[in-house]
This record gives C-alpha cells, sequence and structure tokens, in this order.
C-alpha cells in the first residue's frame, strides 16, 4: 500500500504531465481554508466568493463576475447568456475545447450552428481567417454568425493582443459578440504579453481558470457586464453550479492568485509559471536534439512533441513514460508550476528511450 503524499506537497502531481490541473494544494491554500466563510452563494451571501468576484472583475476591469465549478460550465454558461434569438452560429478554431472538449455542451444548451475554422498559421485564428468564414448576411437560409470565441492561449499559443484587437474591433462592425475562453489566459499574461485588463476589455464575456494556471483545487470564474452576469447566475442555478458554502473553494482561488500571479494583472508574481515555462522550452530543444520534432514552437508551458514521426502513439508513448514514473496522455506535455528537476530528468529519460528504440528499429 503506497503513502499518502503529504498535504500541499507535489506527491504524485509532480510527474504528471498530462495537464497543468493536476496540482496539489499547497500550504497557503489549506491555511486559507481556516478563515473560510461557509454562507450561500445563491443568496449571494457568502463574503469569501463576493469579495473573491470582485477582486477578479476589478483586476480584468469588469464590471462583474461569478463562480463557476468548471472552465466548461464557464464557457457554456456564457454562450447561453451571449444567444439570446435563434437563428444563430458560433464561430471558433476547429481545435477549440469549447468545440471538442465539453461533450457537444454548445450544441446542446443552446442550439448554435458551429463554424469551426481552422488557423492558417497553425497557431491561433486571425482576422483573415475569420472573415471569409463568418456568415453576415440578409439571406434567410443562413445562420448569421452572432458569437465568435477565442482562446488564449490556444493549444500553448499566445494570440497577440494586437491581433486580438483586430478581431474585436471588425466584430464590433458587424455586432458580433466576442467570447474569450481563458483557461490558460494567465500563462499568456506571465508572459508580458499583455494586462488581464488588455485582453478582458476586447469581449463581451471571459472565462479564467484558477486550477489550471494557478495550482487552486477547482474553480473557474465568468466575467462580464452586470446584466450579463446577472443572466449567467440564471444559467448557472439552471445548470445545477448554483453551489451554497462556495467560500470553502473561493478561499483557495485567491490563495492560488496570491501565491502564484498576484492582483496587479500583469503577472509580476508568476516565477513559477515563469520557471514552468523555462521548462517547456528545455524539454522541446531536448526533444529536438535528439532527433526529434515539434508539431508547433513552445511559447509557454505546453509542448507538443510529433511523436508519430518519433514512431508511437498514445499507447505507446505513455506506456515509455509509466517505466519512469511519468504520466502522458500522447505528444502533449503540460509543465505546471510544481514539477522539479527530477520531473525533467525523468521526461528525459523517457526521450532517451524512445529515440533508443527508433535508431534501433532503422
Amino acid at each position: 500500500m503506497s503513502a499518502c503524499p503529504t498535504w500541499g506537497s507535489p506527491g504524485n502531481a509532480q510527474h504528471d504531465f498530462r495537464t497543468d490541473s493536476h496540482t496539489t494544494p499547497t500550504m497557503h491554500m489549506l491555511d486559507a481554508l481556516l478563515n473560510a466563510t461557509f454562507d450561500d452563494d445563491v443568496f449571494r451571501e457568502d463574503s469569501s466568493t463576493v469579495q473573491l468576484e470582485a477582486a477578479v472583475a476589478k483586476m480584468a476591469g469588469c464590471e462583474d463576475a461569478c463562480f463557476a465549478l468548471t472552465g466548461t460550465m464557464a464557457n457554456q454558461i456564457a454562450l447561453r447568456v451571449l444567444f439570446e434569438q435563434p437563428p444563430y452560429a458560433l464561430l471558433a478554431d476547429k481545435r477549440a475545447h469549447i468545440l471538442n472538449y465539453e461533450a457537444g455542451g454548445t450544441a446542446y444548451l443552446t442550439g448554435a450552428m458551429v463554424q469551426a475554422v481552422a488557423p492558417l498559421n497553425n497557431l491561433f485564428l486571425t482576422l483573415e481567417d475569420i472573415k471569409p468564414r463568418a456568415t453576415i448576411t440578409e439571406d434567410v437560409q443562413k445562420a448569421p454568425t452572432k458569437v465568435i470565441s477565442l482562446e488564449n492561449t490556444a493549444h500553448g499559443a499566445i494570440t497577440p493582443l494586437a491581433e486580438m484587437r483586430r478581431i474585436s474591433a471588425w466584430a464590433r462592425q458587424h455586432d458580433i459578440k466576442l467570447h474569450l475562453d481563458g483557461a490558460r489566459l494567465f500563462q499568456a499574461v506571465a508572459t508580458g504579453a499583455g494586462s488581464v485588463r488588455d485582453f478582458c476589455a476586447l469581449f463581451d464575456t471571459i472565462h479564467v481558470d484558477f486550477s489550471k494556471n494557478l495550482g487552486a483545487p477547482i474553480g473557474t470564474m465568468v466575467l462580464g457586464s452586470r446584466d450579463i452576469i446577472a443572466r449567467a447566475r440564471r444559467v448557472r442555478k439552471a445548470l445545477g453550479g448554483g453551489l451554497r458554502p462556495t467560500g470553502l473553494i473561493c478561499v483557495m482561488m485567491r490563495a492560488a492568485v496570491e501565491e502564484n500571479f498576484g492582483w496587479e494583472g500583469r503577472g509580476e508574481l508568476a516565477h513559477g509559471m515563469r520557471r514552468s515555462h523555462a521548462m517547456a522550452k528545455r524539454l522541446g530543444t531536448e526533444w529536438q536534439q535528439r532527433g526529434g520534432h515539434l508539431i508547433r514552437p513552445v511559447e509557454t508551458n505546453i509542448v507538443w512533441l510529433d511523436i508519430r514521426a518519433a514512431g508511437y502513439i498514445a499507447e505507446t508513448f505513455a506506456a515509455v513514460g509509466a517505466k519512469y514514473g511519468v504520466k502522458l496522455d500522447g505528444g502533449r506535455l503540460v509543465v505546471h508550476y510544481q514539477m522539479t528537476e527530477d520531473s525533467v530528468q525523468r521526461m528525459l529519460q523517457v526521450f532517451d528511450e524512445c529515440f533508443a528504440i527508433s535508431k534501433a528499429r532503422l
């Protein structure tokens, strides 16, 4: 029987490269529980939750915010609020989480037609990608584009602030609403790409995640105007997200911001994030030095290895990782702030074995 990890220590999450939400609560987060409130968030009575929502809204330059359990719930709440009267269509990156990893929630909950667009640069959507695919017409045979959803980061790639401004300005001209899936927005901000406020100013609704990026055990938030968030609370309740004692979660979310990002909105305290970015870039370089190829450049904390070119599929690559105590899910490596040099060395052992076997096959 294996020993349980100590509270506040990385434990087995240290070598888990599958996602950056596989972290363990730190002592700072656990200490925050001692001061948690246990009042009713449905009636807006929980002070821990209200204070966190106000603080995050202020950092983002938004009027209001509401807690949500998961990123999927936050995205779907936002879309349900933005779509007001059918017919309508949603335009998004064809690889977007909101289309591929939310159990068909967009179609199920909104009935929107999806306009999936492949970015020509293989990194992020540009205005040139969007214009020819958006439906702006009085033709009754068409479902008009009413919402554009963008991700930042998009699979680890940063969508530049300047490009998002171009898209936002064009969308406003055509009365198209904008949603930002900012599950990893803090990662983009930590690189100096812009402030939280800079990015959020361009969108009608924003989802930010506190487990990915920041290491909280759970929790996300929807941001927007007071009117939008008032409607979002009603949708959240209908989806079963109207929790009562949310303070227990929100105090750890607040501690995660304080510990790993700060409240100024530019990521001055995001040392752990920047260290994970450097670790990710190092892994990408090491893979290439052994003869491997990357699917796209490493910009933040995600490394995309071309494992097929090295002769592997997800299952066989994961099997090699398991030999060294490393958890893998295909060729996507996600580095988080609790990983150490030991994590890197284990991954390098995986690389060495993969390429040793590949060479032996030749």
